[in-house]
């Protein structure tokens, strides 16, 4: 780490010294904090069931971003009353940004300047992304804590991509490339395309584990954000020409010269997400009482329309469904994301990969190819996209309930939320499409993830397990997004689907602003059978959470990949009606299993090489008639 030069040392001790009084006279206002924050977030008249909210930790930030969006310098203050059994002599922040897969050419993202606790300068250790300030003397069970940092961070220059297609390819290259391991990077944090990015961007307290701190370094796969709910007062200053999306609640905004500062509101929230650039423009729409924002680029206003009405739609059902949402506002936020992410959740705030508003994205980089695939009779490419982008959207406004409102341990149980919100989006489909569109959905977007990732040679996975134990993000796709999601379904087609959308908002009452374990979620299960006195019983129930969850039946539950199937699924039914669709969907029978055979083969494990090669001078001749046939 670049330490200060001695000039910046000594400047930073007296104004640390002058400022001393000041952290000592806020000790204990952030009990007054947490009571404004509260009464701007939610909505009027909304109470939550005995969640002690006006005790939480609080974050009071100041923000300032540079005038080219690629840094910002911050100060935050901390109020933390400490949860654990025993006393600890040391707090844990988690420092995100200096996650490994996140650094250019090694260097930090974030540089800690300075750290004072309860109004004295502290030492402080930043290894990792874990920053680590001793405490000087024990802090006991339930009492309360004041931190005051400074810091400094860079935003990384992220590559703004516009092809859907070759980022698809260049993921799947980096998983085979890479013995199985893709980058880690998402885009959440960084600069890309005009877009600044700040997702997990300060330092933030982790959950205890039993009575330490979570110090794990982040794996590069799946979520990071397994914190508990806070109350954030947040300063925002950029440039005046600058659009800023946060997760808070905006209580006021002032001009000063050639720059902004917008204050935020956050109440009971697991972290705080800013997005920034001059671009962005908005449509708004109130759903009942809450805010619903769309924000996107000028190039991409028909997406940035058509998201607003998915989360409207969204809102309504699962407000319906689930219970109360819990804030005021909801924005929607375009945004540069990579790495295969479709989406980030945030409290308040979802963003959407900037690649699925545009429909002509699909291989938009190789020069005609985007034209050939929008022109040709065997392709719906706006249709798809378009339900790729719905679908998204539907998952990710699911996460407010599923994360926001109901915590769970990302990174130990990833499958509560994921697994969750994903079969969630297919009640979604269900209730505004019918049970058709629902059911195709579940076979792109559930089964066909697990069906590619066995073709390839991919093992069987237990769903409950850390992320860090997929060993990649193709592989936790498959098993959390996928068959995590058809346990849901599986219990869903036991129950019913109204016994099962009770049983959920039962969960979701009880576990809003809290964390939900396996345990609890299979607890709130049982309860809500026996109360109904269900037929299928608490131990069916078990025993198909364990077969779902914990065993490999996956191939006997899910199947096998059928390309003919797949066909009739993607392609026009206009198309799939001549002869020429039926004798594509024959040669995709006959040729998929041997394209996939050699790349799971490929992959380690051949689990998905057919068992007979198939006749290829057959195999030529079908190639060559299809040929000859669409030239006509």
């Amino acid at each position: 780490m670049k330490r200060p030069q001695p000039s910046l040392r000594l400047s930073a001790f007296l104004v640390s010294f002058l400022l001393s009084g000041c952290y000592l006279t806020r000790q204990g206002s952030d009990s007054s904090l947490s009571n404004a924050v509260l009464a701007t977030t939610f909505p009027a008249g909304s109470a939550y069931h005995d969640t002690d909210l006006d005790n939480l930790t609080t974050y009071d930030i100041s923000l300032k971003i540079s005038p080219g969006l690629d840094g910002f310098t911050a100060e935050q203050r901390v109020g933390y009353t400490h949860q654990g059994k025993e006393p600890t002599d040391h707090l844990i922040f988690h420092v995100f940004p200096n996650s490994k897969f996140l650094m250019v050419g090694g260097q930090r993202n974030i540089a800690v300047t300075e750290v004072a606790i309860d109004g004295k300068r502290a030492a402080f250790d930043l290894s990792g992304t874990m920053l680590r300030v001793p405490l000087g003397e024990k802090l006991q069970p339930g009492r309360r804590v004041q931190a005051v940092l400074r810091f400094t961070g860079r935003a990384p220059q992220l590559p703004y991509s516009t092809d859907l297609l070759m980022q698809g390819l260049q993921q799947l290259f980096e998983i085979i490339g890479g013995g199985g391991k893709a980058s880690g990077n998402y885009g959440l944090y960084g600069l890309s395309g005009g877009i600044l990015s700040l997702g997990h961007w300060h330092p933030i307290i982790p959950r205890l584990r039993g009575n330490e701190f979570d110090t794990e370094e982040p794996s590069g796969i799946g979520d990071v954000a397994d914190f508990e709910v806070a109350n954030y007062q947040v300063d925002v200053t950029a440039p005046v020409s600058a659009v800023l999306v946060s997760s808070g609640e905006t209580v006021s905004e002032s001009k000063s010269g050639s720059t902004k500062t917008v204050r935020y509101h956050g109440g009971a929230m697991r972290d705080f997400a800013v997005s920034c650039s001059p671009k962005y423009q908005a449509v708004t729409q109130v759903v009942d009482d809450i805010r619903l924002n769309s924000f996107y680029l000028p190039e991409h206003k028909d997406g940035g329309v058509k998201v607003l009405d998915y989360a409207a739609k969204a809102l309504r059902f699962y407000r319906r469904a689930f219970g109360t949402y819990a804030y005021r506002e909801l924005d929607v936020v375009e945004a540069p994301l990579r790495g295969g992410a479709g989406g980030m959740e945030y409290p308040a705030m979802v963003t959407i990969a900037h690649l699925f508003y545009d429909p002509n994205s699909m291989g938009a980089s190789v020069p005609g190819l985007g034209d050939l695939l929008k022109s040709s009779p065997t392709q719906d490419m706006d249709g798809m996209m378009g339900e790729m982008l719905e679908f998204i959207v539907a998952h990710e406004v699911a996460h407010q309930w599923w994360h926001a409102m109901v915590g769970s341990d990302s990174k130990e149980h990833p499958f509560i939320d994921e697994a969750l919100a994903n079969y969630t989006s297919i009640l979604y489909f269900e209730e505004y499409y019918g049970k058709a569109a629902a059911d195709k959905q579940v076979e792109l977007q559930m089964k066909l993830n697990y069906q590619m990732h066995r073709a390839m040679g991919g093992a069987d996975h237990a769903v409950d397990q850390p992320a860090a134990s997929f060993g990649n993000n193709f592989a936790y796709a498959a098993i959390v997004y996928g068959k995590g999601a058809l346990y849901f379904k599986a219990l869903r087609d036991q129950v019913g689907k109204e016994a099962f959308i009770k049983m959920m908002r039962t969960y979701a009452d009880r576990f809003r602003f809290r964390i939900a374990q396996p345990s609890d979620l299979q607890k709130a299960i049982d309860d809500a059978l026996i109360a109904s006195r269900s037929p299928f019983t608490p131990q069916k129930s078990q025993l198909l959470a364990r077969r779902w969850l914990y065993e490999s039946h996956g191939d006997e539950d899910i199947g096998t990949l059928q390309f003919g199937k797949l066909i009739e699924m993607i392609m026009p039914p206009e198309f799939l009606s001549t002869p020429e669709g039926k004798q594509m969907k024959q040669l995709m029978d006959t040729l998929g299993p041997l394209l996939m055979g050699m790349l799971g083969g490929g992959l380690g494990g051949g689990e998905g090489a057919p068992e007979q090669m198939p006749d290829l001078e057959q195999l030529l001749k079908m190639l060559q008639g299809l040929g000859g046939q669409m030239e006509q």
